[in-house]
């Protein structure tokens, strides 16, 4: 697996399956994922490790639903990994409207930005990608929550 930061290289490497994003002085912004989307189309462990919070403020959900942004759409991913990063990229995952995730995915998370980004598993931007999660492995303890549950369906 190859770490890489903000530089994504030009062009399509549809054998790299496994990808580490790591940067310790730049966050890492959307266009970055559009860009690796388009580079590694067959990609299926995204690492994520940026403690940065993004620069660019997102539109509001209501915003971004009349907006014509691109949707990154990670069609092959299988693992996704946040470890120490900042809650702005679970939120960039999450939210359908800046990520579509495949089914079937294997996600590993800090509980807390779990819970701050779905709003309590509340958050209806964030139920579609959270409804196709295989597996959730968290990274602190889990308080037992009705609402947890029935947000993820999967979760066993």
């Amino acid at each position: 697996m190859l770490r890489i930061g903000n530089n994504v290289p030009r062009g399509s490497y549809p054998n790299v399956r496994n990808r580490y994003l790591s940067d310790r002085l730049n966050p890492f912004e959307h266009e970055l994922f559009l860009k690796i989307v388009q580079a590694f189309p067959l990609l299926t462990h995204l690492t994520l490790n940026n403690r940065k919070r993004q620069k660019y403020e997102r539109m509001n959900e209501s915003e971004q639903n009349s907006a014509t942004s691109s949707i990154a759409e990670f069609s092959h991913l299988t693992h996704l990994n946040f470890i120490f990063t900042h809650i702005d990229y679970p939120e960039q995952f999450l939210v359908e409207t800046n990520t579509h995730l495949p089914s079937r995915i294997e996600l590993t998370v800090g509980y807390e930005a779990l819970e701050i980004v779905t709003e309590n598993f509340t958050r209806d931007t964030t139920r579609r990608n959270c409804s196709l999660l295989e597996c959730i492995n968290v990274h602190q303890l889990m308080v037992d929550s009705k609402d947890f549950y029935s947000y993820f369906p999967s979760y066993k």
